[in-house]
């Protein structure tokens, strides 16, 4: 009989709790948002923008960032494996009849 033998090497790999793939998706998204406030932050110090625009835009990125981590956080969750619970009994009569 041969008997396959895993080391876990299979499994994904998960960065803060997401797949790869998806943390550098999230990291990107995080990266252009801060840079959306990040410019209209400096807009508002210019005076070409009221603040309570930056206010909206700020809770907008913050709620956007926010909502696609949680998503990618879902999809990336890793399931439970359920195995077989109903136990199976041989007796020697059926080891007798796999031996021959």
């Amino acid at each position: 009989m041969e008997f396959k033998v895993r080391k876990g090497l299979e499994t994904p790999l998960l960065i803060k709790g997401m797949y790869a793939k998806y943390f550098y998706i999230n990291s990107a998204l995080g990266g252009v948002l801060a840079l959306f406030v990040f410019v209209s932050g400096s807009n508002v110090l210019n005076g070409s923008t009221s603040g309570f625009a930056f206010i909206l835009i700020l809770l907008f990125s913050l709620a956007i960032y926010f909502v696609v981590n949680t998503y990618f956080k879902n999809k990336s969750s890793i399931k439970k494996l359920k195995f077989n619970t109903n136990t199976n009994i041989i007796s020697n009569r059926d080891l007798l009849k796999s031996i021959k």
